[in-house]
């Protein structure tokens, strides 16, 4: 399994209260999603992955929905690096945290692991939008 493969939030890197969060989710199968999800989902951009030579990732966007629109999604990487650490975060929990070499949606580049298992999960589509 690759070391990204798993559901990613960035709220858990600040600990519990936050009324929204923002999730990355990398399948085996080399699809994934970005969602931000405020109280309901509010806009997923979808995408495909793949490891590169180089260590890193290759990124290409596929569709984005918001407000009750689609259109194309803007992601795009050639080579996105990443490191991936155990740390300590606010919630008390050691979890592993990516760190993406620039970033990768709306100034993030930090996640940290909910889960590995991702296996059931699906694209948020346009009718859970909340929008």
């Amino acid at each position: 399994m690759h070391p990204l493969v798993g559901s990613w939030s960035i709220d858990c890197l600040y600990g519990p209260g936050a009324q929204e969060d923002t999730f990355l989710v990398f399948k085996e199968n080399g699809t994934g999603w970005i969602e931000l999800a405020h109280y309901v989902t509010c806009e997923v951009d979808t995408f495909r992955w793949e490891a590169t030579r180089e260590g890193g990732i290759r990124v290409l966007g596929e569709h984005c929905f918001s407000d009750g629109e689609e259109s194309a999604s803007e992601l795009s990487f050639d080579e996105l690096a990443y490191r991936i650490a155990e740390e300590i975060t606010p919630d008390g929990e050691t979890r592993p945290v990516v760190t993406f070499a620039q970033p990768v949606w709306f100034g993030n580049r930090r996640w940290g692991l909910l889960t590995r298992d991702v296996v059931e999960l699906a694209v948020p589509g346009p009718a859970r939008l909340g929008g």
